[in-house]
């Protein structure tokens, strides 16, 4: 693992790799436009059917499928954001709808069940493995298989696969959004831990069919790390914070003698003086005599662990 990392336990402070992969994945399934129109071709059985029922030409309603491109102004900002920003693209077709809002109004008035359907079969479709998410579409591969919209649902929600893909999605989400955290280890992981690290062994296993499985597993690396780091990291502290305790009548004699005073070397103070790690511990710095000072507990306080060593008054 190398050097202990003390101030954000071995993260780095950008990975623009991997926050150029968690932004693909999502354009990656964006580019199937909106999902709810590709439920209602698989409801109707045709592009043309589900046209017809939304009352929209077949380029009007194909032109609404078709591949989103990302541009590389797009991406660009996206790579270079430093703060909470999300993408430009339509990156999660259940936020935003591409459906003019009219034409959705209209089809809801007399068909606000099929919708409700075509809502809950979009969520499923965003969660496939990334082959059969594209072999579904398939023109051929739709007027063989005639399988109702239903039937693909009630499919879907007995794949296991699927909650896995789901919490995958959801872990890339979630560190996207506090990318600007990677500084602060702790707060970037703490749902990670609570909330996906369980399903961990079932998403790795997925990563060979879906590409937001094989991200979160770099995930899941960088968890390691960050635990690793964090075990290694307590656990020095600790023990130095013991030794600093252990010995603090002798190290304070040998400190005065030392510099010669007993007072405070910040403001010259003579009552409640503590012993101080000129290099913090929790930056790494060891209880041994040539990394104490003399401070009173105000200074002691207001130096908090910050690296500084002061002259003496």
């Amino acid at each position: 693992m190398g050097e202990l990392d003390f101030r954000n336990f071995g993260i780095e402070p950008e990975n623009i790799e991997l926050k150029k992969r968690i932004y693909e994945v999502f354009s990656e399934i964006a580019s199937f436009g909106d999902l709810r129109l590709r439920a209602a071709i698989l409801y109707y059985g045709s592009v043309s059917k589900a046209a017809k029922a939304f009352d929209l030409s077949l380029s009007d309603f194909t032109a609404l499928i078709e591949p989103q491109k990302t541009s590389s102004e797009d991406e660009k900002t996206i790579l270079q954001c430093s703060n909470y920003l999300y993408p430009r693209v339509d990156w999660d077709p259940r936020r935003r709808n591409r459906l003019d809002s009219r034409v959705e109004a209209e089809f809801c008035v007399c068909n606000m069940y099929i919708w409700w359907e075509f809502g809950e079969a979009a969520k499923f479709i965003e969660f496939l493995p990334d082959a059969e998410r594209i072999a579904l579409f398939n023109g051929a591969s739709i007027r063989s298989k005639r399988k109702s919209l239903s039937e693909y649902v009630d499919s879907w929600k007995k794949d296991i696969r699927l909650t896995h893909i789901y919490k995958a999605i959801e872990m890339l989400e979630h560190y996207f959004y506090v990318w600007h955290m990677r500084s602060n280890a702790h707060y970037l992981f703490g749902r990670v831990k609570d909330r996906q690290l369980k399903f961990r062994m079932n998403i790795e296993e997925l990563s060979s069919i879906s590409r937001p499985c094989s991200v979160a597993t770099e995930i899941f690396q960088e968890y390691d790390t960050y635990d690793y780091h964090r075990t290694e990291t307590q656990t020095f502290i600790k023990n130095q914070r013991i030794v600093a305790k252990s010995h603090r009548k002798k190290f304070m004699k040998q400190v005065a003698e030392r510099d010669g005073s007993s007072a405070c070397k910040a403001c010259g103070s003579e009552n409640k003086i503590v012993l101080d790690h000129v290099f913090p511990v929790s930056l790494g710095g060891f209880s041994e005599l040539v990394n104490f000072q003399l401070l009173c507990a105000p200074c002691n306080s207001k130096k908090s662990d910050r690296l500084r060593r002061f002259e003496i008054k």
